[in-house]
């Protein structure tokens, strides 16, 4: 029980540090600007149309392969100094164990990870605010968005270049359930990416592990935009930061990992690195450095 609650204060103290921390503020703005710009499009076509846009741009905003890389790089900078080592470390070791320092740590990047995810989510609904309207169907302005370049090049360009809408996601999914399933695969790889930064600046220089999780994030632009082919789909099973786009999982007899593989690959992946923090924290000598 008090390890519980060791966990639980060494997370709510790395959220304390968020108060007046000038590198939080500076993520969700970055968040802010692009998803505005992103949604640019659609917002136009809702104001020209005078229609309405349904709460379910979420799961098309990965479909552009670019914005993977927009979208995950700030998550990237707010994690970017993990293990996140100041001057408190020695007295929160003192008072629990660095089993239970980084275990709290763990739980503090799956926290700040749903935040992420769900400011992500909350931007691409209150940008349509006054052209937004509930309903539990796609919508017109995200079916004819669905069409793009079937009705026009100038339609795609003027009102389709921010986000990308698969006709197949629409016919495969429900609106709900494709933003639940998208949440959660975005949630699960932000807390990937900040566990693999996590483990790898244990184990290496600091800024190692912001590079490799960048090196992860631009590997899925190089596997969307110059692999083609009957077999290139395999790529897709080892581009964690692909699967952000439900495009690129399996919904018929294509070479896409299925739904299954994505979901169990990542909570594997997961499992794994946070094991490995908590037995690396053990043998390693710390050194408070100075927040990057």
């Amino acid at each position: 029980m008090d390890n519980g609650k060791n966990v639980l204060r060494v997370c709510k103290n790395s959220f304390l540090k968020w108060k007046g921390n000038l590198r939080v503020l500076i993520v969700f703005l970055l968040l802010a600007v692009i998803l505005f710009y992103s949604t640019a499009g659609p917002r136009r076509l809702a104001v020209e149309q005078n229609l309405a846009v349904t709460p379910w741009v979420f799961p098309f905003l990965f479909g552009v392969p670019f914005n993977r890389i927009l979208f995950f790089l700030p998550l990237i900078f707010l994690f970017s100094d993990a293990p996140f080592f100041d001057e408190q470390f020695p007295y929160l070791c003192m008072r629990s164990s660095r089993s239970v320092w980084t275990k709290g740590e763990i739980l503090y990047i799956a926290a700040a990870s749903l935040l992420f995810t769900l400011a992500l989510y909350l931007f691409s609904v209150l940008f349509f605010i006054p052209y937004l309207g509930f309903s539990m169907d796609w919508g017109k302005i995200l079916r004819m968005l669905s069409m793009g370049s079937a009705m026009s090049m100038e339609f795609a360009e003027t009102y389709a270049s921010g986000i990308f809408i698969n006709p197949e996601i629409l016919t495969s999914y429900s609106p709900l359930a494709a933003t639940l399933l998208s949440v959660l695969i975005v949630w699960c790889l932000c807390i990937f990416l900040g566990l693999v930064m996590f483990v790898l600046n244990l184990r290496f220089p600091r800024g190692v592990g912001a590079a490799a999780a960048s090196l992860i994030v631009c590997f899925s632009f190089f596997a969307s935009q110059f692999m083609h082919g009957a077999r290139a789909g395999i790529i897709f099973y080892f581009s964690p930061a692909s699967w952000a786009n439900l495009s690129d999982i399996q919904m018929g007899t294509e070479l896409r990992p299925p739904l299954g593989y994505v979901i169990g690959a990542l909570l594997v992946l997961i499992a794994i690195l946070s094991i490995l923090a908590v037995s690396m924290i053990k043998h390693k000598d710390i050194e408070v450095l100075p927040e990057v």
